[in-house]
């Protein structure tokens, strides 16, 4: 719980979508403090307080993205950083 909040927008969109698509009907997602359901189309509030979401009867499709979209190429990593005057 609560690590959505650490993704950005178009990754939370995409973890939701896939929670949506593993989930059997009824199912619930249980989202921590800080956490929301950005897409109302998705999933239903079951309890406010306690962050409980229900799926919703929305047909669900999972888009798959190749790998060279999520992960940056070998050639794209970066060096840590050398101070000045460091060996």
């Amino acid at each position: 719980r609560n690590v959505l909040i650490y993704f950005g927008a178009e990754l939370q969109k995409r973890v939701l979508a896939t929670f949506h698509f593993a989930l059997n009907d009824p199912g619930f997602l249980l989202l921590g403090s800080a956490e929301s359901v950005v897409d109302g189309q998705l999933f239903t509030v079951a309890d406010k307080d306690a962050k409980i979401f229900a799926r919703s009867a929305t047909k669900s499709a999972l888009s798959l993205a190749a790998a060279r979209d999520i992960y940056p190429t070998a050639g794209a990593t970066q060096r840590p950083h050398r101070p000045a005057g460091r060996a």
